[in-house]
């Protein structure tokens, strides 16, 4: 359709003004030309449009940026589990923290899990006991 625009620069302020809107392009149109008058027209006729000057807003909801909200938008948010939330704001060492919240997601490197990776071990079994159980969460903390 911009193929045929009278005037290919035209504001969009114009462009609504201006009745029957078939006077903005040369005609006759092509079959793909007047098919997309045709949705525009439509479009148009939904539009609601206000008087007085333009405001611009951010798609999260607010006139100023916030990284935290851009990052929500773009990864999504899921609520975490109260547990995880006390883990991070406990006053232990980094280190402990860390432990802790990858005990919970099971993303310790146990000999099970290297295994499930085809990590290439001697032995899949648990050093810490004699009965030749294959190390794993579960065996480690019961």
């Amino acid at each position: 359709m911009f193929s045929f625009a009278k005037n290919k620069k035209i504001t969009f302020h114009k462009a609504v003004l201006t009745s029957p809107l078939h006077n903005l392009f040369h005609l006759p149109l092509s079959e793909q030309a007047y098919a997309q008058l045709q949705f525009l027209t439509q479009e148009l006729d939904a539009l609601f449009l206000t008087v007085g000057p333009d405001i611009w807003t951010y798609i999260l909801g607010s006139l100023f940026y916030k990284p935290a909200k851009a990052y929500c938008q773009l990864i999504g948010h899921s609520d975490a589990h109260p547990v995880f939330k006390w883990i991070w704001k406990t006053s232990c060492q980094h280190k402990h923290k860390v432990f802790f919240w990858r005990l919970l997601n099971d993303k310790m490197s146990t000999r099970g899990l290297l295994k499930g990776i085809n990590m290439d071990l001697l032995s899949f079994d648990s050093v810490l006991c004699a009965l030749s159980h294959e190390e794993s969460l579960e065996h480690l903390f019961p």
